[in-house]
């Protein structure tokens, strides 16, 4: 049995989108979507926003980067799973990780 991990949100780019080209030549890229949530503190309610870094890949996504449609602030819908990146730190040699959104689909809102 697997278990479920799916992820499905609406958030603006912080930045415009990055393409880059595997050896193969497939293209891969990458965004930093923004999402805010209403939290109650104390009497009042404020926007906390939340950052997540999305890598995706794919013709879609080149020919939506190439038309110029992933450029900062623009409101996305983002589907796709949550994958853990480890990694030794080269100066310290500590262990590091993050939490990353791999985007099966990448969707400007209209």
């Amino acid at each position: 049995m697997n278990d479920l991990n799916a992820v499905c949100m609406a958030g603006r780019l912080t930045r415009d989108s990055e393409l880059s080209f595997t050896p193969a030549g497939y293209p891969v890229g990458r965004l930093t979507v923004a999402v805010k949530r209403g939290v109650k503190k104390g009497e009042e309610w404020k926007d906390e926003a939340f950052f997540f870094d999305v890598k995706t890949s794919g013709k879609l996504f080149q020919t939506l980067h190439d038309k110029g449609s992933l450029r900062k602030g623009t409101l996305v819908n983002v589907q796709g799973y949550l994958k853990q990146d480890r990694w030794q730190d080269r100066e310290t040699g500590e262990n590091r990780s993050r939490i990353v959104i791999v985007a099966d689909l990448v969707q400007p809102v209209r």
